[in-house]
């Protein structure tokens, strides 16, 4: 049986971009996931500070847009699911809209907001169960709506600071 998750991502400029997952949406599944691909966004992001520009862009393999900022590089490592092989990995399915599958179990948000700091993001995840009430009464397009029930209820976050 699958495990279903929904992510969502908020950019510095507080642009929403959401992600599917059909199974391993649980916290050991996903939310480690999410979390090696912020510790490598932190790792490289970090490594591009002492390394110049021709090089790093030779370990990227000269892929376009280049990675300037933490969220840049996170959405790097998002994006490599997709270029597995050349061929479209379902790891993360990238959504058009943010309106939440209606079936899903757990939902993530990594916030790279400006109400974080700098060059940093927060990991915040929930479990939400099968018929999840939240998901039955409410919007599901409503980011504040859904940012407030994952922040509030949801356990304390993985913070990465760059």
């Amino acid at each position: 049986m699958s495990t279903r998750s929904n992510i969502i991502v908020i950019s510095p400029s507080k642009k929403v971009k959401q992600y599917y997952r059909h199974w391993d949406g649980y916290f050991e599944g996903a939310g480690l996931d999410l979390i090696n691909k912020l510790s490598n966004a932190f790792a490289d992001k970090r490594c591009a500070k002492f390394m110049n520009r021709e090089n790093l862009y030779k370990k990227l393999g000269d892929y376009r847009p280049k990675p300037v900022t933490f969220y840049d590089w996170f959405m790097f490592e998002m994006s490599k699911d997709l270029r597995i092989n050349k061929q479209y990995e379902k790891n993360y399915e990238p959504e058009d809209d943010l309106i939440l599958h209606g079936d899903i179990e757990y939902l993530y948000i990594i916030d790279f907001s400006s109400e974080v700091k700098a060059e940093s993001a927060r990991l915040f995840y929930r479990s939400l169960g099968i018929g999840n009430e939240f998901i039955e009464t409410h919007s599901r397009s409503d980011l504040d709506a859904i940012y407030r029930y994952v922040v509030d209820g949801g356990k304390n976050p993985v913070e990465f600071t760059v």
